[in-house]
């Protein structure tokens, strides 16, 4: 007969976290430290590609021994129950942003899938945990899909911070792992009907970006000429970042895929909002991890459509810039250049009926 408790136990606390990482350090899997060099490098890595902390926070653990002795090192993604092998520092930044952070197995370096815990996650390991002794253990619940103060702060100080860049420092490449989530965050935008219309062209060869820069300046005349007595003003301004900044992409309107929910009466305003929600998520997310991102909008649309090769159909409505920047803007250019004035949100905001006296002469 078990003994009466007469104390409630005192429980170890483990912070929730999405998924626990569990590198092998063992000397039968990697005999030059390697393993262990690749646990240490964790930290910098985890807190680049943002699971360091919040919603996607990955736990990191090191064992002694898998007893896999698969080509080290290996390690091995919980609940998912997915085991990798020959992981070199470029494969874990494949794996980070591609299964720790999108969720997706990196397939070519996955040699085993053992049975996952659902949606739970594996405590702490010890020094000698084994693959069998983590499964025994008692998950721990991923955290509520509530956002905390802080984290709903630091939305709105994002928004408020997120700026159109005109300046670029040049010769500062970004990162493969971190365009792949800027992308992931850009495809996890709201879309009318789910037609998701927004295509991503990722310019790379010189001579098509000279392209696009040409076809840029073309317009950019051709705005100053319109502009009548302004023109000479706006050629002073500083517009696009085309050649300097580090990621050229250019965003389009797909092929109408016939799409009639929600769309029936402005199917084509419907697909452009669409496509703007897209590119909003990727400046928000480029600005989060302090990239400056401008959306360049002066170019003839047929003309930039065929220097990509897009098909019938296709509409190009944006050239996006991307790359590091020296600092950001403390307000909008065009508020600092002395070209407009942005007003208030009060002169935006009406209730019942159009407030005709806001509306500028």
């Amino acid at each position: 007969m078990s003994t009466p408790i007469d104390k409630p136990v005192d429980k170890p606390k483990i912070a929730a976290y999405r998924r626990h990482l569990l590198v092998c350090t063992g000397p039968r899997c990697a005999q030059d430290g390697a393993a262990q060099a690749l646990l240490d490098s964790l930290g910098a890595k985890f807190k680049a590609a943002g699971v360091d902390e919040g919603a996607l926070r990955v736990k990191r653990s090191r064992v002694s021994c898998f007893a896999a002795c698969k080509g080290g090192p290996v390690l091995c993604v919980q609940p998912d129950g997915v085991w990798y092998h020959d992981v070199t520092p470029a494969n874990m930044d494949r794996i980070i942003g591609q299964h720790l952070v999108g969720g997706h197995p990196v397939d070519e370096l996955v040699f085993h899938r053992g049975p996952t815990f659902g949606d739970a996650v594996a405590p702490d390991a010890t020094p000698d945990a084994t693959p069998d002794a983590m499964a025994d253990a008692a998950p721990v619940a991923a955290p509520a899909h509530l956002f905390s103060d802080a984290e709903r702060r630091s939305f709105y100080q994002l928004a408020e911070a997120r700026r159109d860049m005109r300046h670029f420092s040049a010769d500062v490449p970004i990162d493969d792992a971190v365009l792949a989530r800027l992308l992931g965050a850009a495809h996890h935008a709201p879309s009318v009907g789910l037609m998701q219309p927004w295509r991503y062209v990722r310019v790379r060869d010189p001579a098509v970006r000279a392209g696009v820069a040409a076809l840029v300046e073309r317009e950019r005349v051709a705005t100053a000429e319109a502009l009548g007595d302004r023109g000479s003003e706006f050629m002073r301004l500083k517009v696009e970042g085309v050649r300097e900044c580090a990621e050229l992409l250019v965003v389009a309107l797909a092929p109408d895929d016939g799409t009639v929910f929600g769309r029936r009466t402005m199917p084509r305003d419907m697909a452009l909002c669409s496509l703007a929600c897209s590119v909003q998520n990727l400046w928000l997310a480029a600005r989060v991890e302090n990239l400056g991102m401008g959306w360049v909008s002066m170019f003839e649309p047929r003309a930039l459509a065929d220097l990509l090769g897009m098909p019938a159909g296709a509409e190009p409505v944006g050239i996006l810039c991307l790359g590091a920047v020296e600092r950001f803007y403390d307000a909008p250019m065009l508020e600092l250049e002395g070209w407009r004035q942005g007003r208030p949100v009060g002169d935006m905001v009406f209730t019942d009926r159009w407030d005709a006296a806001s509306t500028p002469s």
